[in-house]
């Protein structure tokens, strides 16, 4: 429909994307989580409407050159890693920044 040399269409019109729907987010398995001031890695155990929750997780102080450490699960020289203590670590869903699959597994040693 145009109003206005506006062209505006239908919500059920639009495609969904095909990555994911609203009621399968796409959480799971291992993840590289981003909050406003910290980096984690750990598996994804479950998912409320304001937390997030991390178990097996290791704080990422420094991922070293970013695109080495999403490709290889080495960053460099430069690159810092603290796992967290056994159990659960929750995240509050209004810090973190992005989220994406890490597909090297759970960093379990310090570096």
């Amino acid at each position: 429909m145009n109003i206005n040399g506006t062209e505006y269409v239908r919500k059920d019109g639009i495609p969904e994307a095909a990555c994911f729907t609203d009621d399968q987010p796409p959480y799971g398995g291992v993840m590289l989580v981003e909050t406003v001031t910290k980096f984690f890695v750990g598996e994804v155990v479950s998912v409320h409407p304001q937390e997030i929750v991390l178990c097996n997780a290791c704080w990422v102080a420094n991922t070293g050159r970013y695109h080495e450490f999403l490709s290889t699960g080495d960053g460099g020289d430069y690159m810092e890693l603290e796992p967290c203590q056994d159990g659960p670590v929750i995240i509050g869903r209004g810090s973190i920044v992005d989220a994406q699959p890490y597909a090297h597994g759970l960093i379990r040693v310090a570096k």
